[in-house]
């Protein structure tokens, strides 16, 4: 999953998964901790789709 991450959602992943709060990532990038928020999410609902995971449950 994490290959069909651009490099820049990679780094927010792995920034949440070493624990990060979004004030701290958002200080790393300089973007609002909502916008680094909202674009990991996007990140994250883009590749569950590519992957078919949201018709899970669907059917």
């Amino acid at each position: 999953m994490l290959r069909r991450l651009t490099p820049a959602e990679r780094r927010l992943a792995d920034w949440r998964a070493q624990g990060w709060d979004w004030a701290a990532i958002a200080a790393a990038t300089g973007a609002p901790a909502g916008t680094v928020r909202k674009r990991l999410a996007r990140a994250l609902d883009r590749v569950s789709q590519e992957l078919g995971l949201d018709e899970v449950g669907d059917a």
